[in-house]
């Protein structure tokens, strides 16, 4: 393992003990290879900020591994996900911000199993044979396809990384955990201002000082009310470009600016309280004033007028709204 743990992971899960992970093994089926064994019992439902390059798709993430509990957010006991009922040779243990997982893939060593990036975005959408077209199937056919609840219908979700934990630990790109890097972004003004560059309005100045300290800041704080909504705090996107929640990259891998009319995402949450979406807070600017809203993850894909028809407004009371959400972010 090439990283200090005690300076990149946090443990958020209760202690367990090893018929814990055999009672797990049992639902499942599978036995889970000793290398993650070790570092589990050691570090329980330890969380982290950290990349790493998964086959198709580069500065993939990871933020916490999934707990050793049958009640709760981020159990490892997932019996259904987007769909998916039937997970066949995947097992998974960890998680992106993002709501992917990361999953051991025992199809070819029941043993020795990979490690591997599932990308739900890819889950339910139908990817073709070479010179295939959909006129080729029936509507039955395609219906099916689409319908499935086998993740191994989908091996275009399912993204190679590693051929062992041990392996993947060591590609991982770790960010240091400090009691410094969680209350603050560390975003210089230089690059607070190439940051408002980039947008043809001018940002309002408590949105500008709240990114500029809390940018990037991973929360995971759940079950939360924020103006009489409930919602999970996932973590803050960020102004920095090398970062993979750049809020940029964030709008370009959601379809683009067309899917973010008049929109500046912010942070992740879970709305309502559901662990499986993951939506956003937005700035929102109409009629040259700014509020805050929801942007529901189901309506990424939707038409410009559906996107703002569907937005759930908060408030346009900014001041009040931040200094809310940071009580909640610095709470333990």
């Amino acid at each position: 393992m090439k990283f200090n743990a005690e300076n990149h992971i946090s443990v958020d899960g209760d202690k367990i003990i090893i018929e814990d992970i055999k009672t797990f093994e049992t639902w499942r089926g599978y036995q889970l290879p000793k290398d993650f064994v070790e570092f589990t019992l050691k570090y329980p439902g330890a969380s982290m900020s950290a990349e790493f390059d998964s086959e198709g798709r580069p500065g993939s993430m990871i933020s916490n591994m999934l707990k050793f509990s049958k009640e709760g957010y981020s159990s490892i006991y997932v019996d259904e996900a987007y769909e998916i009922k039937d997970f066949g040779p995947y097992v998974l243990f960890g998680e992106d911000p993002g709501g992917n997982f990361i999953a051991f893939d025992y199809s070819n060593d029941e043993l020795n199993p990979a490690v591997v990036f599932i990308d739900h975005e890819e889950l339910g959408l139908i990817e073709l044979s070479e010179g295939k077209t959909e006129d080729d199937y029936t509507e039955a056919e395609l219906d099916r396809m689409m319908s499935s609840e086998k993740l191994t219908d989908f091996p275009w979700a399912i993204h190679y990384v590693a051929k062992s934990f041990n392996e993947f630990l060591d590609e991982v790109k770790f960010r240091e955990i400090s009691i410094e890097s969680k209350t603050t972004g560390n975003i210089s003004d230089k690059e607070m201002k190439e940051f408002k560059e980039q947008f043809s309005m001018e940002l309002p100045s408590i949105f500008i000082s709240f990114m500029k300290k809390y940018s990037n800041f991973i929360k995971n704080g759940y079950e939360r009310k924020l103006m009489n909504k409930r919602v999970n705090l996932i973590n803050v996107l960020s102004v920095n470009t090398q970062e993979s929640d750049y809020i940029l990259k964030v709008i370009e891998s959601r379809g683009g600016v067309s899917k973010f009319p008049d929109l500046i995402p912010f942070m992740y949450i879970n709305y309502n309280w559901n662990v499986y979406d993951f939506s956003l807070l937005c700035l929102y600017k109409k009629d040259g004033r700014w509020s805050i809203v929801i942007y529901l993850e189901e309506y990424w894909s939707k038409d410009t007028y559906e996107i703002i028809d569907n937005l759930i407004y908060l408030t346009d009371n900014l001041d009040e709204f931040f200094n809310l959400l940071i009580d909640e972010l610095e709470k333990n």
